[in-house]
C-alpha cells in the first residue's frame, strides 16, 4: 500500500503507470528474500546458486530484449519483475518439499514478522537502489536511451558480484567451525570477485562492445559501479551478520544510512553528470554504508577490504603500464592484470589456490550439503 500511495502521490508525468510493476517487484522480491535465507539455513545453498543464476539470466535477457525493442524504462522494470517472479516460481516447489507438513505457532509467526520489519530498511534500500533507480532517473527527465545504457552496465556489475557471491554461500555449511562464518563468506566472496572487478575496470569498453558499440559511452560508469562491488559485498555480509547475532539496531542503521546517502548523492550528482552521477551515487552510498557494516563485522573485515583494494589497484596499474607504456593489446593487458590481482590475493593469504579451486568446482560436484 505504501508503494502504491507514494507513486500516485508524486506529481511526475507517466510515473503512475509504473505502480503495478513497482508493487510486483516489491512483493516478489520480498518473498524471494525470505525463501533465499530459508534455503541457506536449511543447507540448500546449491539451490540458491541455481535460482540466482536463473534469475540473473532472466533479468538480463528480458531487459536487453525489451530495451533493444524500444520499450525503454518500461522494459527495464518488467525485466526486474520477471526476475523475481521466475525465482519465486522455481523456489516454491523446493520450499514445499523441505517444509513438508511443518506448522507454526502464532508466537513463531510474530517473531518472523518482527524480523521482517527490522529488515525492511536494509531490504528497501537495496530495492530502491537496484530496482527503482531507473524510475528516479526518468523522474528527472533522463532520456530512455541513457536509462537503457545505465540498466545494462548495472546488470553487468550485478552479474559480476552476484554469481560469485552465490558460490561463496555454498561453502558456508562445509567450512570448518569458526567464530564468525560471516567473515569467511566475506573473505571468500571478495577473493573470488576481485579478478572480475579488475577485468571490468581495465577493459570496460571491450566488455560493453560485446553487447553493442553504442553502449561503450557508459564505460566510465561501469568502472565506477565495478569499484562499488567490494563495499556492496561488505554491506550484504554486514546485514547477514546483524541477523545472525540479533543486532536489530545495526540492521535499521545500515538500511537507513544506505537510503539517505543514496538519495543525497543522487540529487547532487545525477542532474549534473547523468548516468555517471547515478553510478557514483550508488558506489558512494555503498562505501559510506560499508563503514557501518565493518563496525558490525570487526577488524578482520577491514583487512579483507584493504587486500581487495590493493589487488584491484595493482591489477589496474599493471594494465595501464602494459597497455599505454609497453604497448600490449588490451586483451593481453587485461589478462595480465587479472593474473596479478589473483597472485596478490594468494600472496596476502586471503585465500589459497587449493581453496579457490575447490570452491569454483563445488557447484559441479555431488556433495553432502544438499539434504
Amino acid at each position: 500500500p505504501l508503494v502504491i500511495y507514494s507513486l500516485n502521490l508524486l506529481d511526475v508525468e507517466n510515473l503512475q503507470e509504473f505502480t503495478w510493476v513497482a508493487t510486483g517487484i516489491l512483493v516478489f522480491s520480498s518473498v524471494n528474500f525470505v525463501i533465499r535465507f530459508y534455503l541457506l539455513g536449511a543447507y540448500g545453498a546449491k539451490q540458491v546458486l541455481i535460482i540466482d543464476i536463473v534469475g540473473i539470466f532472466v533479468k538480463f535477457a528480458v531487459g536487453y530484449a525489451m530495451v533493444a525493442s524500444g520499450y525503454g524504462m518500461n522494459g527495464i522494470l518488467v525485466a526486474f519483475l520477471f526476475q523475481f517472479l521466475s525465482m519465486t516460481l522455481i523456489s516454491i516447489p523446493i520450499i514445499r518439499l523441505k517444509l513438508g507438513g511443518t506448522t507454526y505457532r502464532i508466537s513463531h509467526i510474530m517473531d518472523i514478522l518482527k524480523d521482517a520489519v527490522l529488515n525492511t530498511p536494509a531490504k528497501f534500500s537495496r530495492t530502491l537502489i537496484f530496482s527503482l533507480s531507473v524510475v528516479l532517473l526518468a523522474s528527472i527527465g533522463m532520456s530512455e536511451t541513457d536509462i537503457g545504457i545505465f540498466y545494462i552496465i548495472m546488470m553487468i556489475s550485478i552479474v559480476a558480484g552476484g554469481l560469485v557471491s552465490g558460490i561463496s554461500y555454498m561453502i558456508l555449511p562445509s567450512l570448518p567451525s569458526s567464530v564468525d562464518l560471516s567473515l569467511d563468506s566475506l573473505r571468500v566472496g571478495l577473493s573470488l570477485t576481485v579478478p572480475l572487478i579488475v577485468g571490468l575496470v581495465t577493459a570496460p569498453e571491450m566488455v560493453l562492445s560485446l553487447i553493442g558499440e553504442h553502449y561503450t559511452i557508459g564505460s566510465m560508469a561501469l568502472v565506477i559501479l565495478a569499484l562499488g562491488i567490494v563495499p556492496s559485498s561488505v554491506v550484504m555480509v554486514g546485514i547477514s551478520r546483524c541477523n545472525t547475532i540479533g543486532n536489530n539496531k545495526g540492521l535499521v542503521i545500515i538500511g537507513l544510512v544506505q537510503i539517505i546517502l543514496f538519495l543525497i548523492f543522487f540529487m547532487i550528482f545525477v542532474p549534473v553528470y547523468g548516468i555517471l552521477g547515478a553510478a557514483l551515487s550508488m558506489t558512494l552510498s555503498f562505501v559510506g554504508t560499508s563503514i557501518q557494516s565493518m563496525r558490525v563485522l570487526g577488524a578482520a573485515s577491514i583487512r579483507y577490504a584493504i587486500i581487495s583494494a590493493l589487488a584491484i589497484g595493482a591489477g589496474w596499474s599493471i594494465s595501464f603500464i602494459s597497455n599505454h607504456v609497453i604497448g600490449f593489446e588490451s586483451v593481453i593487458s587485461t589478462v595480465i592484470s587479472i593474473i596479478v590481482s589473483i597472485l596478490i590475493i594468494f600472496m596476502l593469504k586471503n585465500i589459497s589456490p587449493g581453496e579457490m579451486y575447490s570452491i569454483l568446482t563445488l557447484p559441479f560436484k555431488k556433495d553432502e550439503i544438499i539434504d
